[in-house]
């Protein structure tokens, strides 16, 4: 596992430099799972989930 707190802190310090960042801490899926579909129905939703939020931020920031 990693903790959490070093992404909130990460987070908050973008925000506050005035960089673009969102951050969403899922229940479930691990660490460095990226756009894997293989890892079972527990972590499936999270994984799409993910996937969709990043191509949604990534048109925001009109980099698609």
């Amino acid at each position: 596992r990693v903790p959490y707190q070093g992404s909130v802190n990460l987070h908050n310090t973008l925000k506050k430099l005035g960089v673009s960042s969102e951050l969403h801490i899922y229940e479930k899926g691990g660490h460095g799972f990226a756009l894997e579909q293989n890892r079972g129905d527990a972590v499936k939703q999270t994984v799409e989930d993910w996937s969709q939020a990043l191509l949604v931020w990534l048109k925001k920031q009109e980099i698609l």
